[in-house]
């Protein structure tokens, strides 16, 4: 049997980490303090507080930050609006607020900044909260790092790509309008396209393509959207790939195509499209499994009759030397079998 793929992209599945709210949280004493000292560097040191205190600044590699010091009375007040600034390898985005009277630590709290509140409304698909955010200066090409289901993180998650999993076309029309970009891949080297390939909404592949998204992006497992499309089933998705000729041919790390991916996947009318589309049905992956052998392994006679008017070849065999006449016989497919004895097996 072809080599089961479980997909680990950045889609539906994914339990995404943002916080459910955005109110502010306490730090523990050690964080508050290397808090307070690096918006004293971002201030220049000590002496230059007074002079760039309230200035907003660019941030070396992109972003900007605002830090003011103020003092009334016995309280100074730290605050640092960072929005996407990076530099020094770290990106800092939120709003961030230290208390003081005398020398006791009253508070130390933080919460989103704007383009946190822009991910959280595109990820809920809101594309009033969004153009209000955008409106405030947001950056619509901010990203954050989420959680996936089996664990770890992916990292470069954009609004672009969460308004995708929300199936919002309004939110990703929105977002395109205003700058957003469409290849850009997070950490698994998924694009919007991508992900609603896999999630199966047209619409959104449809519009995202006639900007300019690629079609053949494959992830970290070399799975493209075609394929994606193929094996979850949708079917509207991958006539439209195909019919704007995505690679029908392109094959997974493990040499499996979407025609393989479907079939192992009983996703029959897929199959017989991609067949009549000009699928390659010679396509060995790298245990030698073909087309036709996945076909008989789920017992799908219709497409078996298929990939044998294309002259699929009846003699290939996996790395354990099986042919699709040996499966058919194993499992007592009499049916198949006799198909495959009409067309030279043996």
């Amino acid at each position: 049997m072809i080599t089961r793929l479980v997909l680990a992209a950045a889609a539906a599945a994914v339990a995404l980490g943002h916080p459910a709210d955005v109110r502010a949280y306490e730090y523990e004493q050690e964080a508050t303090t290397k808090l307070m000292t690096d918006m004293i560097v971002d201030l220049g040191g000590h002496d230059a507080v007074r002079r760039n205190s309230g200035k907003t600044v660019r941030c070396g590699d992109g972003g900007t930050r605002r830090v003011s010091i103020v003092r009334r009375g016995a309280t100074t007040t730290y605050r640092g609006d960072y929005r996407n600034c990076r530099e020094r390898g770290l990106t800092r985005d939120g709003l961030y607020e230290i208390v003081f009277t005398g020398d006791e630590i009253v508070s130390s709290t933080s919460k989103r900044s704007v383009n946190g509140e822009l991910f959280d409304a595109a990820m809920e698909g809101n594309a009033a909260g969004v153009r209000k955010l955008i409106r405030a200066r947001a950056d619509v090409n901010y990203t954050e790092s989420v959680d996936r289901t089996e664990g770890g993180t992916i990292d470069g998650v954009s609004p672009l790509m969460v308004a995708t999993m929300a199936g919002s076309l309004d939110t990703v029309k929105l977002l395109v309008a205003n700058g957003a970009w469409v290849n850009y891949l997070n950490s698994m080297a998924v694009n919007a396209l991508w992900i609603a390939a896999h999630n199966g909404q047209p619409e959104i592949v449809r519009y995202l393509a006639g900007r300019g998204a690629y079609l053949n992006n494959s992830n970290f497992e070399d799975v493209t959207p075609l394929m994606a499309a193929a094996m979850n089933g949708h079917l509207a998705v991958v006539k439209f790939l195909v019919g704007a000729k995505a690679d029908i041919n392109a094959v997974h790390r493990d040499g499996d195509t979407a025609l393989m991916f479907a079939l192992a996947q009983n996703r029959t009318d897929i199959a017989r499209f991609l067949i009549d589309a000009g699928a390659d049905v010679a396509v060995r992956n790298r245990h030698g499994v073909t087309a036709l052998l996945i076909a008989v392994a789920e017992e799908n006679e219709e497409i078996v009759r298929a990939l044998l008017e294309r002259k699929a070849d009846v003699s290939a065999r996996t790395a354990d030397g099986k042919s699709a006449l040996d499966v058919a016989r194993a499992r007592g497919m009499d049916g198949i079998a006799k198909l495959l004895e009409a067309a030279g097996s043996y």
